[in-house]
Formats: structure tokens, C-alpha cells, sequence
């Protein structure tokens, strides 16, 4: 443990390139704080921080052999990383994963082991890596904070959570809060949240086995196809506009408080199976 009871790193460590390997787990004591630019932490076994920690980085690779990843402290400040483990690579869902509550999180390489969860958090924006990420059984949660969310590749998973708002000014290019280019494919249930800049779907197909639950605190595009084998729910704060499928096994609900409902003529097709299909806009 670093910055434990036995007093050897009592505030943390701090300057240029820190590498840290143990042949077990590694645990970031107390109060620690990485202050410079480079950190490797290579452990054979989880990487973890206490609960009172913050971890501040420009630069973490971070590859745990035998275990979890799992740095999700609220004020972590943490910019470029990459995350291998054999295990959960981000955590074990809920409040576990990594955390950057003040940095522009980009994650350059991301591997977990087969069927573990990733649980991502970006506070200032998080920008995903250009590969496809499959959690298979297990659960995948995205969050940017102010950035905006873009997907990069497909999306794969048991449930899956994806969040995301966009305010100007911040680092993310992106101006909708949740940007979906790719497919997605949930065999639980699907929550998709975009606070302002709304969402855009521009391409790919959203299925899930379970309830697909889509919110928007703006305007939201669905120019892809969106099925589900239970439920489907989209919740628009500004114009919804549907150009493609959308398909549900049960209830079917297509509502926007104070925008328009545009469902197009060419290219779009509304269905539901044994449910209700509600539908409401000005």
C-alpha cells in the first residue's frame, strides 16, 4: 500500500515519470497524489485507491494481471489512459470503475477480461477509444460530463447506461450531448441520457432484449434503426424526429414535452407488438 500506516509515501508522490510494479495487488494509501505527467502501475493483482485518495495524472497506463482497475474517486483528475486488466478493467460496476470529476478523460487502449463490467466517468468529458467494446454478460457504463459522449466503435454489452451533456466552451468537438454513429446491442436493458445538445443518432442499429429507455433534454435524431424485445420509451424536452425503424415487442412510447414530433415519410416505419404505441408533440 502507498501512503499507508507505514508512513512511506505519507502526502504522495509527485514530478516526472513514476513507474510502480508489485508482484500483488497495489492500493493508493491515504493521501496520495501523483502530481506530475507519466504514470505506469503494473500490479499482479487489483489496483485500487482508498477511499480519502486522489489520483492526478496527464498520462496513466494502468495494467492489473490478476484483478480489478479500479480508481473511482470523485475528485481523481485524470487525462489520457490506458486501462488493461483481466479482470474488471474499469471496476465492478455502481460507483466502482475510473473516475476523473475535474480532467477531460480520453481513454487510449481499454481491455477487460471476459464478461467483466467497465464503468467509465468523465466529469469534464470523456472521449472513447476507436475499437469495438464488448462487456458480454457483464454490465457497460459511459458518462461525459460537460464534453459530450461519441461513440467511437460498436457497443456490446448486458445493460448498458450511456450518458452525456454538452456545454460550450469545454473540450469535446461534439455538439450534442450523446452522439451514436455506431451499433449497439444491449442484451439486457438500454438507458441512453443526454442532457443539453440533445442526442443524434446518426447511423448504426440500438437493439436490446430488455426495455430500451431514451431521455433528451434537447432536441433527439434517430436516424438508425432502435428494436427492442420488451419496451421502448423516448422522452424528448425539445423535437423528436424519427427516420428510420423503430420497433418494440411491447409498449411503444414516442413523446416531447415542448418540441415537434416528426416522423418521416420515406424511411421511417413505427411498430409495436402486443403493447400500446403512444405518441405525442405539438
Amino acid at each position: 500500500e502507498l501512503g499507508g500506516s507505514t508512513g512511506e509515501t505519507p502526502y504522495g508522490v509527485a514530478s516526472g515519470l513514476i513507474t510502480l510494479e508489485s508482484g500483488g495487488p497495489i492500493s493508493l494509501g491515504k493521501t496520495e497524489t501523483w502530481a506530475g505527467y507519466g504514470r505506469n502501475v503494473s500490479a499482479n493483482g487489483a489496483i485500487t485507491q482508498k477511499a480519502d485518495t486522489w489520483v492526478s495524472a496527464y498520462t496513466l497506463n494502468a495494467q492489473a494481471s490478476g484483478g480489478d482497475i479500479s480508481l473511482n474517486n470523485a475528485i481523481n483528475w485524470l487525462f489520457d489512459v490506458s486501462l488493461i486488466a483481466t479482470s474488471n478493467a474499469a471496476g465492478a460496476g455502481g460507483e466502482d470503475g475510473v473516475r476523473s470529476k475535474m480532467g477531460n478523460l480520453r481513454v487510449n487502449h481499454l481491455q477487460a477480461g471476459a464478461n467483466k463490467s467497465i464503468n467509465l466517468f468523465g466529469g469534464y468529458g470523456l472521449t472513447l477509444p476507436a475499437v469495438d467494446i464488448n462487456t458480454g454478460t457483464a454490465d457497460l457504463t459511459l458518462h461525459s460530463g460537460h464534453g459530450g459522449l461519441t461513440t467511437r466503435g460498436n457497443l456490446a454489452g448486458r445493460n448498458i447506461t450511456l450518458s452525456g451533456t454538452h456545454l460550450t466552451g469545454y473540450y469535446s468537438s461534439s455538439l450534442a450531448g450523446l452522439t451514436l454513429g455506431h451499433n449497439i446491442n444491449a442484451t439486457g436493458s438500454l438507458t441512453l441520457s443526454a442532457g443539453t445538445g440533445g442526442l443524434l443518432q446518426t447511423a448504426g442499429n440500438i437493439t436490446a432484449d430488455g426495455a430500451i429507455t431514451i431521455s433528451s433534454a434537447s432536441a433527439t435524431d434517430l436516424l438508425g434503426r432502435l428494436t427492442s424485445a420488451e419496451a421502448v420509451s423516448v422522452q424528448s424536452a425539445g423535437n423528436l424526429s424519427v427516420a428510420s425503424t423503430v420497433q418494440s415487442a411491447g409498449n411503444l412510447s414516442l413523446q416531447t414535452n415542448a418540441g415537434r414530433l416528426h416522423i418521416a415519410s420515406t424511411g421511417a416505419v413505427v411498430t409495436t407488438g402486443a403493447g400500446t404505441l403512444t405518441m405525442s408533440g405539438t
